[in-house]
């Protein structure tokens, strides 16, 4: 499906070139030219169509505008009505493609998961460094740089990642209409997005809200906080170092860096990830208590600190049907 000059392809709509000029230019057959649309879309592009009177159509890159009015996007874990508790990894910015990025540690935070039986990992944004914005890069281009993450991020059967997309990943679609969410769904089906800056990951009857900088408009529409209940739980990324904050209505933990990027505010601070183990109540199925560690990891893992937090007090505890489960599968009697 790659047969002809992709690059050209693009270049002639930048041109303002339609469909019959690029097809007659090319030598491509008009429904061979639709498909590859249809291949670039997939890569990450997005193409809004016009129209014209005399049967042509001319296609428009698209260029960030499409997620900066985007409500917070939902994904579900689907867990079984035994499993009262889950275990889950933090990671954040990790900020691939730049000189400070820490594959070997990406690697390791992975491995510790496959040790510790940790099937669901959540990254709290800025899973590239971006071409057009923060540190020095290993690569020129954002499809090179993209490409680097799809081929050296981890893989393993039996995790899935849930996966915020921050300033730095927005970086690609707003400066050069690459979605990076578009190319994660069709080329890593084990990386789940949770859409750009905020997203809100379900598990029985409760939510987990994620994301990258509450405070901060990085291009983007404010951010909705309709959705973050009494007692709600809020992960963060973007601060690179790990703190609690209690706010109005929500309890927000701040997620380390998981590259050698430091920040200004404390330049001690080191690569690190957080084991997240939550409670549910058995009769409603909400969120009970939440237990944090934080670990460092280079050279080796080394829990630093731990603590807990109660989403208890002043939640409702009554017995209700409880969603976002599966009974076990039925053994087929001979």
């Amino acid at each position: 499906m790659t047969d002809i000059d992709l690059k050209k392809l693009v270049d002639l709509v930048a041109e303002n070139k339609t469909v019959n000029e690029i097809s007659t230019e090319m030598g491509v057959p008009l429904k061979n030219l639709y498909q590859y649309f249809t291949f670039l879309k997939n890569e990450g592009m997005e193409f809004k169509r016009f129209y014209y009177s005399n049967g042509d159509i001319s296609y428009r890159l698209k260029k960030g505008l499409a997620v900066k009015k985007q409500l917070p996007k939902e994904q579900v874990i689907i867990t079984k009505p035994e499993e009262l508790e889950l275990k889950i990894l933090l990671l954040s910015d990790l900020h691939i493609g730049s000189i400070f990025e820490r594959l070997d540690l990406i690697e390791k935070a992975y491995e510790y998961a496959s040790h510790e039986d940790i099937h669901a990992v959540i990254v709290a944004g800025d899973l590239v460094d971006g071409i057009n914005i923060g540190h020095p890069k290993k690569h020129t281009t954002h499809k090179d740089q993209i490409d680097y993450f799809l081929d050296n991020y981890p893989l393993d059967k039996n995790i899935l990642t849930y996966a915020l997309l921050g300033d730095h990943d927005f970086d690609s679609l707003k400066n050069a209409g690459l979605d990076i969410e578009k190319i994660i769904e069709s080329y890593r089906h084990d990386i789940v997005s949770l859409g750009y800056r905020q997203g809100i990951l379900r598990i029985k009857n409760d939510e987990i809200f994620v994301s990258h900088n509450l405070e901060e408009n990085v291009g983007f529409e404010p951010i909705n906080l309709n959705r973050i209940k009494k007692e709600c739980l809020v992960l963060e990324g973007h601060t690179h170092f790990m703190s609690l904050q209690e706010g109005s209505g929500f309890k927000k933990v701040h997620l380390p860096s998981l590259s050698n990027l430091y920040t200004s505010i404390n330049p001690h601070v080191q690569p690190g990830m957080v084991k997240m183990t939550i409670e549910f109540t058995k009769n409603n199925g909400c969120i009970s208590n939440v237990i944090f560690e934080q670990f460092l990891v280079d050279p080796e893992i080394v829990k630093m600190n731990e603590f807990n937090i109660s989403l208890w007090r002043g939640r409702n505890t009554k017995t209700t049907e409880i969603e976002n489960e599966v009974e076990p599968s039925k053994v087929l009697k001979k």
